[in-house]
């Protein structure tokens, strides 16, 4: 499949394939594609696919119960997206998952995914990698939130993410470091 060097190289960060079981993920997977603006998961729907992005960039939100919206992803080329818990669970996902630009997907139906997992066993060592790092990185950033200055974050996440300030608004990256656009511009403002 073209443009699926990205997975597999993804795959590859932490598992060893061989060139049958790339042959054989490249069919499992199947490119989507999705406008600026879509939805790729509404609040209230089962999050069914396991969702690669080759290009573009989304963000993962909720709603609270005054209707502010909070940030809690936001994922570019090279990374999945998604709500896990409803993945996983089978039950309806508290999220939106929405694209800030047109994007490039490789999706796999849950089901699909667990057939490949038979097939290519090394992949449930991959997907449960992926997903205790994603453990480990929801700590992290409960303890960011509480224990480091807005300033560290927002450099921390420029680091992470050299290009975010092009491709994402400053609400967004406000949201996701759990302050206000307001102060986020004065941190700006004083150039680190």
């Amino acid at each position: 499949m073209q443009n699926s060097n990205l997975l597999i190289d993804n795959f590859n960060n932490h598992i060893s394939l061989t060139l049958d079981e790339i042959d054989l993920i490249n069919t499992c997977f199947k490119k989507s594609k999705i406008k600026k603006n879509e939805f790729l998961l509404k609040e209230g729907a089962v999050f069914k696919r396991a969702t690669f992005i080759l290009n573009g960039c989304l963000i993962m939100y909720f709603h609270d119960d005054n209707g502010k919206k909070h940030i809690t992803q936001i994922a570019q080329s090279g990374n999945w997206v998604g709500d896990i818990s409803s993945f996983l669970s089978g039950k309806p996902s508290a999220f939106y998952v929405e694209s800030l630009e047109d994007c490039e997907l490789l999706i796999i139906p849950k089901e699909h995914l667990e057939e490949l997992y038979l097939k290519v066993p090394k992949l449930e060592r991959y997907f449960r990698i992926l997903i205790q790092n994603a453990y480990v990185s929801v700590q992290e950033k409960a303890n960011s939130q509480i224990s480091v200055p807005a300033k560290a974050r927002y450099i921390s996440l420029l680091e992470s993410f050299p290009n975010i300030e092009n491709r994402v608004p400053q609400y967004a990256i406000a949201s996701f470091l759990g302050i206000r656009p307001e102060y986020l511009s004065r941190i700006k403002n004083k150039k680190m």
